[in-house]
Protein backbone atom coordinates (compact mmCIF):
# COMPACT_ATOMS: atom_id res chain seq x y z
CA UNK A 1 0.00 0.00 0.00
CA UNK A 2 1.07 3.57 -0.63
CA UNK A 3 0.26 5.74 2.43
CA UNK A 4 -1.49 9.02 1.76
CA UNK A 5 -2.41 8.23 -1.85
CA UNK A 6 -6.07 7.51 -2.45
CA UNK A 7 -8.19 6.42 -5.34
CA UNK A 8 -11.90 5.86 -4.93
CA UNK A 9 -12.58 3.73 -8.01
CA UNK A 10 -12.45 0.00 -8.44
CA UNK A 11 -14.10 -2.36 -10.84
CA UNK A 12 -16.72 -3.55 -8.39
CA UNK A 13 -16.63 -0.47 -6.14
CA UNK A 14 -15.40 -2.71 -3.35
CA UNK A 15 -12.31 -0.73 -2.38
CA UNK A 16 -13.70 2.79 -2.22
CA UNK A 17 -11.19 5.01 -0.46
CA UNK A 18 -8.43 2.42 -0.51
CA UNK A 19 -5.01 3.91 0.12
CA UNK A 20 -3.45 2.89 -3.17
CA UNK A 21 -2.86 4.50 -6.51
CA UNK A 22 -4.41 2.55 -9.36
CA UNK A 23 -1.87 2.26 -12.14
CA UNK A 24 -4.35 0.59 -14.48
CA UNK A 25 -7.60 -1.30 -14.23
CA UNK A 26 -7.67 -3.96 -16.89
CA UNK A 27 -10.99 -5.43 -17.95
CA UNK A 28 -10.16 -8.66 -19.70
CA UNK A 29 -12.87 -9.74 -22.13
CA UNK A 30 -12.95 -13.14 -23.79
CA UNK A 31 -15.49 -13.45 -26.61
CA UNK A 32 -16.15 -15.76 -29.53
CA UNK A 33 -15.86 -14.50 -33.09
CA UNK A 34 -18.83 -13.01 -34.92
CA UNK A 35 -20.93 -15.70 -36.59
CA UNK A 36 -24.17 -13.74 -36.93
CA UNK A 37 -26.12 -10.74 -35.68
CA UNK A 38 -26.61 -12.65 -32.42
CA UNK A 39 -22.93 -12.49 -31.58
CA UNK A 40 -22.79 -8.79 -32.40
CA UNK A 41 -25.49 -8.21 -29.80
CA UNK A 42 -23.73 -10.56 -27.40
CA UNK A 43 -20.59 -8.46 -27.63
CA UNK A 44 -22.60 -5.27 -27.20
CA UNK A 45 -24.17 -6.52 -23.98
CA UNK A 46 -20.80 -7.75 -22.74
CA UNK A 47 -19.40 -4.27 -23.33
CA UNK A 48 -22.27 -2.69 -21.39
CA UNK A 49 -21.56 -5.00 -18.46
CA UNK A 50 -17.83 -4.37 -18.59
CA UNK A 51 -18.21 -0.60 -18.45
CA UNK A 52 -20.77 -0.89 -15.65
CA UNK A 53 -18.39 -3.04 -13.62
CA UNK A 54 -15.55 -0.62 -14.15
CA UNK A 55 -17.58 2.33 -12.91
CA UNK A 56 -15.83 4.49 -15.50
CA UNK A 57 -15.48 4.67 -19.29
CA UNK A 58 -13.08 2.35 -21.05
CA UNK A 59 -9.97 4.31 -22.04
CA UNK A 60 -8.33 1.83 -24.40
CA UNK A 61 -9.15 -1.36 -26.29
CA UNK A 62 -6.42 -3.93 -26.88
CA UNK A 63 -6.64 -7.19 -28.82
CA UNK A 64 -4.51 -10.15 -29.70
CA UNK A 65 -3.60 -10.47 -33.40
CA UNK A 66 -6.09 -13.29 -33.97
CA UNK A 67 -8.91 -12.47 -36.38
CA UNK A 68 -11.74 -13.26 -33.97
CA UNK A 69 -10.34 -11.05 -31.22
CA UNK A 70 -9.67 -8.19 -33.63
CA UNK A 71 -13.26 -8.47 -34.89
CA UNK A 72 -14.58 -8.30 -31.35
CA UNK A 73 -12.29 -5.44 -30.43
CA UNK A 74 -13.33 -3.61 -33.60
CA UNK A 75 -17.00 -3.78 -32.59
CA UNK A 76 -16.16 -2.54 -29.11
CA UNK A 77 -13.89 0.19 -30.44
CA UNK A 78 -16.55 1.41 -32.88
CA UNK A 79 -19.07 1.74 -30.05
CA UNK A 80 -16.57 3.58 -27.84
CA UNK A 81 -14.96 5.67 -30.57
CA UNK A 82 -11.54 4.14 -29.82
CA UNK A 83 -8.89 2.70 -32.08
CA UNK A 84 -7.85 -0.88 -31.37
CA UNK A 85 -4.31 -1.61 -30.24
CA UNK A 86 -2.93 -5.01 -31.26
CA UNK A 87 -0.44 -6.76 -28.99
CA UNK A 88 1.21 -9.85 -30.45
CA UNK A 89 2.03 -11.21 -27.01
CA UNK A 90 -1.66 -11.61 -26.13
CA UNK A 91 -2.15 -14.39 -28.71
CA UNK A 92 -3.27 -17.85 -27.66
CA UNK A 93 -0.81 -20.59 -26.81
CA UNK A 94 0.57 -22.39 -29.87
CA UNK A 95 -0.44 -26.04 -29.54
CA UNK A 96 1.66 -27.28 -32.46
CA UNK A 97 0.54 -30.65 -33.82
CA UNK A 98 -2.45 -30.54 -31.48
CA UNK A 99 -4.00 -27.42 -33.05
CA UNK A 100 -7.62 -28.06 -33.97
CA UNK A 101 -7.81 -31.36 -32.08
CA UNK A 102 -9.96 -32.19 -29.09
CA UNK A 103 -8.20 -33.22 -25.91
CA UNK A 104 -9.33 -36.82 -26.50
CA UNK A 105 -7.84 -36.81 -29.99
CA UNK A 106 -4.51 -35.46 -28.74
CA UNK A 107 -4.46 -38.00 -25.92
CA UNK A 108 -5.15 -40.83 -28.34
CA UNK A 109 -2.40 -39.82 -30.74
CA UNK A 110 0.22 -38.68 -28.21
CA UNK A 111 -0.58 -40.36 -24.85
CA UNK A 112 2.91 -40.00 -23.36
CA UNK A 113 3.34 -36.43 -24.57
CA UNK A 114 -0.02 -35.41 -23.14
CA UNK A 115 0.88 -36.95 -19.78
CA UNK A 116 4.15 -35.00 -19.73
CA UNK A 117 2.39 -31.81 -20.81
CA UNK A 118 -0.15 -32.09 -18.00
CA UNK A 119 2.58 -32.72 -15.45
CA UNK A 120 4.53 -29.52 -16.06
CA UNK A 121 3.86 -26.05 -17.50
CA UNK A 122 7.44 -26.12 -18.82
CA UNK A 123 6.56 -28.89 -21.30
CA UNK A 124 5.35 -27.88 -24.76
CA UNK A 125 3.10 -29.86 -27.11
CA UNK A 126 4.95 -31.32 -30.12
CA UNK A 127 5.90 -28.36 -32.27
CA UNK A 128 4.11 -25.98 -29.90
CA UNK A 129 4.64 -23.63 -26.98
CA UNK A 130 4.78 -24.31 -23.25
CA UNK A 131 2.59 -22.43 -20.78
CA UNK A 132 5.77 -21.07 -19.22
CA UNK A 133 6.72 -19.54 -22.56
CA UNK A 134 3.25 -18.02 -22.83
CA UNK A 135 3.64 -16.56 -19.34
CA UNK A 136 6.88 -14.80 -20.34
CA UNK A 137 5.25 -12.92 -23.20
CA UNK A 138 2.03 -12.23 -21.27
CA UNK A 139 4.07 -10.63 -18.49
CA UNK A 140 5.74 -8.44 -21.11
CA UNK A 141 2.35 -7.47 -22.56
CA UNK A 142 0.94 -6.68 -19.11
CA UNK A 143 3.92 -4.51 -18.20
CA UNK A 144 3.61 -2.58 -21.46
CA UNK A 145 -0.09 -1.98 -20.87
CA UNK A 146 0.46 -0.79 -17.30
CA UNK A 147 3.21 1.58 -18.41
CA UNK A 148 1.23 2.92 -21.37
CA UNK A 149 -2.14 3.27 -19.64
CA UNK A 150 -1.45 4.43 -16.08
CA UNK A 151 -4.65 5.11 -14.17
CA UNK A 152 -6.73 3.89 -17.10
CA UNK A 153 -9.40 1.29 -17.72
CA UNK A 154 -8.23 -1.06 -20.46
CA UNK A 155 -10.43 -3.59 -22.22
CA UNK A 156 -8.33 -6.54 -23.37
CA UNK A 157 -9.78 -9.01 -25.87
CA UNK A 158 -7.72 -12.17 -25.66
CA UNK A 159 -7.85 -15.96 -25.23
CA UNK A 160 -8.10 -18.62 -22.54
CA UNK A 161 -4.40 -19.16 -21.80
CA UNK A 162 -3.34 -15.48 -21.68
CA UNK A 163 -6.36 -14.59 -19.54
CA UNK A 164 -5.73 -17.47 -17.13
CA UNK A 165 -2.10 -16.37 -16.96
CA UNK A 166 -3.05 -12.78 -16.09
CA UNK A 167 -5.34 -14.11 -13.36
CA UNK A 168 -2.62 -16.40 -12.00
CA UNK A 169 -0.18 -13.50 -11.91
CA UNK A 170 -2.69 -11.28 -10.14
CA UNK A 171 -3.20 -13.95 -7.47
CA UNK A 172 0.52 -14.72 -7.24
CA UNK A 173 -0.47 -18.35 -7.74
CA UNK A 174 1.90 -21.12 -8.90
CA UNK A 175 2.09 -21.98 -12.58
CA UNK A 176 0.10 -25.20 -12.25
CA UNK A 177 -2.90 -23.14 -11.10
CA UNK A 178 -3.68 -22.78 -14.81
CA UNK A 179 -4.99 -26.35 -14.72
CA UNK A 180 -7.50 -25.40 -11.99
CA UNK A 181 -9.30 -22.67 -13.96
CA UNK A 182 -11.99 -22.80 -16.60
CA UNK A 183 -13.17 -19.97 -18.84
CA UNK A 184 -16.38 -19.87 -20.86
CA UNK A 185 -16.69 -18.27 -24.30
CA UNK A 186 -17.86 -14.64 -24.06
CA UNK A 187 -16.88 -14.45 -20.38
CA UNK A 188 -15.61 -11.38 -18.56
CA UNK A 189 -12.67 -11.35 -16.16
CA UNK A 190 -11.53 -8.18 -14.39
CA UNK A 191 -8.26 -7.46 -12.60
CA UNK A 192 -7.00 -4.30 -10.89
CA UNK A 193 -3.31 -3.48 -10.71
CA UNK A 194 -2.12 -0.95 -8.13
CA UNK A 195 0.76 1.48 -7.88
CA UNK A 196 2.57 -0.58 -5.25
CA UNK A 197 2.73 -3.58 -7.57
CA UNK A 198 -0.14 -5.49 -5.99
CA UNK A 199 -3.17 -6.74 -7.91
CA UNK A 200 -6.73 -7.73 -7.10
CA UNK A 201 -9.00 -10.14 -8.98
CA UNK A 202 -12.41 -8.42 -9.19
CA UNK A 203 -14.31 -10.79 -11.45
CA UNK A 204 -13.69 -14.18 -12.99
CA UNK A 205 -15.43 -16.02 -15.82
CA UNK A 206 -18.57 -13.90 -15.57
CA UNK A 207 -21.29 -14.52 -18.17
CA UNK A 208 -24.10 -12.54 -16.56
CA UNK A 209 -24.36 -10.34 -19.65
CA UNK A 210 -25.63 -13.38 -21.58
CA UNK A 211 -28.79 -13.33 -19.44
CA UNK A 212 -29.69 -10.02 -21.07
CA UNK A 213 -30.22 -11.84 -24.34
CA UNK A 214 -33.00 -13.98 -22.88
CA UNK A 215 -33.99 -17.55 -23.55
CA UNK A 216 -34.70 -16.82 -27.22
CA UNK A 217 -31.02 -16.54 -28.03
CA UNK A 218 -29.73 -19.25 -30.38
CA UNK A 219 -27.12 -21.73 -29.16
CA UNK A 220 -23.44 -20.96 -29.53
CA UNK A 221 -21.50 -22.94 -32.11
CA UNK A 222 -17.91 -21.97 -31.44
Amino acid sequence: MTPGVTHDMSILSLITGASVLVQAVMLILLLASVFSWYYIFLKYFALRRATALAGSPVDAVVASPMRRTRETAGIVGAVLGLDVEVDEDLRECAFGLWEGLTFAQAEEGWPDEVTDWLSSTAVAPPGGESFDAVAERVVAARDRLLARHKGATVLVVSHVTPIKTLVRLALDAPSHALYRMELAPASLTAVSWFGDGNASLRLFNDTGHLDLLGSAAPPMHG
